[in-house]
């Protein structure tokens, strides 16, 4: 069962991370220099009807792919088209990020007891596509006038067979503790990974491509003796607060992995231990398709009523530490911020000169 509160909580960390290395406007910046920014048009402000009207057509054709896939596999498939509310746009001037420190620090351990992100989480679980309070798969009729052979042919169709979804992961171990985490390659199998695919697949290939050719530059940056000095001058500043950290890449390797680790130890890997363990996607599907709501409503209960109790003030010590470890780096990189946009911008204009034909084919294939 996927963590509903993990991409939050990802959104939220790259927010801070990329509000960290922008920082504040700097006016010493050449008007004449071109930023990877301005170039693909990430400095725009994006109005929020817009960018909703556009994640709505993406479903849309997503949608209408499978049908016309599970339609070529012999199989009638029902669209459905997820939508959610516009949220209001964000902007530099609305942004306290000294008042987000203050009570969110990184975003690593504070979304625990939060009841906004509860409140999230419970309508993810209880909205439907819709916006419904409760929601009817529009496939349910199709799904309840199968046998069981037909029906996971269906699923099989739809989602790929057991063997090619086992096919799409790969499993690293960790050397030091022997654990294994599952990598899933890819958009899956089955109609449903082949209509992803089609959507997002080039776009994913362009930022693949854009990383490709920006590490040269971002290593060009770190080296530049002006970041040098700024980042000898945030880990001193760092030290006299008692965190001995090298560079930034060090303070979320290693002090935020330090913070995820505490986390861990007290409320188990991603926040909650996997009522779904050991179950197949066939089998997670299955529970949700042929069970009342009743039925689901009871076996989240029963293993709720499973789960250890939680050390809340050893939480709220730890969330207390990551907000002093947040709030002390925010102070220590004011210099770091300004030095590292300034840089930066030198360096991506120069990149955009150099490479303007393959960003140019990048920024087409992306706007295509």
């Amino acid at each position: 069962m996927r963590d509903l509160r993990l991409p939050v909580l990802v959104a939220l960390s790259l927010f801070l991370a990329a509000c960290a290395q922008a920082g504040a406007p700097s006016t010493s910046l050449r008007a004449s220099e071109e930023t990877l920014g301005s170039f693909f048009g990430w400095d725009d402000d994006i109005d929020p009807a817009v960018a909703e009207a556009e994640r709505a057509a993406q479903e849309e054709r997503i949608e209408a792919a499978v049908v016309a896939c599970m339609a070529a596999e012999g199989f009638d498939y029902e669209p459905q088209v997820w939508e959610v509310e516009a949220e209001e746009s964000w902007s530099e001037e609305a942004w306290d990020e000294d008042e987000m420190v203050a009570t969110e620090g990184f975003g690593v351990t504070t979304w625990w007891g939060d009841e906004m992100m509860e409140e999230m989480g419970e309508e993810v679980m209880t909205e439907g596509p819709t916006g419904e309070d409760e929601w009817i798969d529009p496939n349910q009729e199709i799904i309840d006038g199968m046998g069981e052979d037909e029906f996971q042919a269906w699923q099989d169709a739809l989602y790929g067979t057991a063997e090619e979804q086992e096919a799409m992961v790969t499993v690293e171990v960790d050397p030091e503790t022997g654990e294994e985490t599952e990598f899933h390659e890819g958009y899956g199998p089955g109609c449903r990974g082949e209509a992803e695919e089609a959507e997002h697949g080039a776009e994913m290939e362009t930022w693949e491509e854009l990383d490709r050719l920006m590490a040269d530059m971002e290593q060009q940056v770190a080296d530049d003796p002006r970041m040098v000095e700024a980042t000898e001058d945030w880990s001193a500043c760092m030290a006299e607060r008692g965190h001995d950290f090298a560079d930034q890449e060090a303070l979320w390797d290693e002090g935020i992995g330090a913070l995820e680790d505490r986390m861990d130890a007290l409320v188990g890997p991603g926040g909650d231990d996997d009522p779904f363990d050991g179950w197949s996607e066939d089998e997670i599907d299955a529970f949700f398709t042929e069970s009342s709501e009743d039925e689901i409503e009871a076996f989240f209960s029963e293993f709720e009523e499973t789960q250890p109790e939680v050390d809340t003030a050893a939480i709220e010590a730890l969330q207390q530490d990551e907000i002093d470890l947040a709030t002390d780096d925010l102070a220590c990189r004011d210099v770091l911020d300004v030095v590292n946009q300034e840089v930066y911008a030198e360096y991506e204009s120069s990149f955009i000169a150099e490479h303007r034909a393959e960003l140019e084919a990048i920024r087409d294939a992306r706007e295509g």
